[in-house]
């Protein structure tokens, strides 16, 4: 199987939701939520860092860098991983600025997005990394 039929196929299995209307309140009170915390813990000048979301005055929360609404529980934490991801870099993956993504050298996986993260996926990339450089005597 082609790198590009896998590429498709994860795109596929796992694109987000959309349709706002099938949002439901209770999804939006656990996004709120999260976005809430992350504003407390995680952003403002202690800590360095400009604010990820925006929660308007209905409780919906936009990604604060380009107002994209915010419709999945996992898009908080995908946001969060990939800009951490863009700021710190990811020898083990490659990026691609126009998806938006990170994919494994190793495989080609989908990696990380703003809209997904695959925990499972970013550690073969890792343990696949650090195999390589202990090959060359890196380590």
């Amino acid at each position: 199987m082609s790198i590009a039929h896998r590429l498709s196929a994860l795109e596929r299995h796992h694109r987000p939701v959309t349709d706002v209307t099938r949002v439901t309140e209770e999804t939006r009170r656990r996004i709120r939520e999260l976005a809430e915390h992350n504003l407390r813990c995680r952003s403002g000048e202690e800590f360095g860092r400009h604010p990820l979301w925006e929660i308007d005055d209905n409780g919906i929360v936009y990604a604060a860098h380009d107002g994209k609404e915010i419709t999945t529980t996992l898009q908080t934490a995908g946001e969060l991983f990939y800009l951490m991801h863009v700021e710190w870099g990811c020898p083990e993956c490659v990026h691609d600025e126009d998806e938006q993504a990170f994919y494994s050298r190793a495989s080609g996986e989908l990696v990380l997005s703003r809209d997904y993260f695959n925990l499972p996926a970013m550690g073969r990339a890792e343990r696949g990394e650090l195999q390589r450089r202990v090959g060359r005597g890196e380590t």
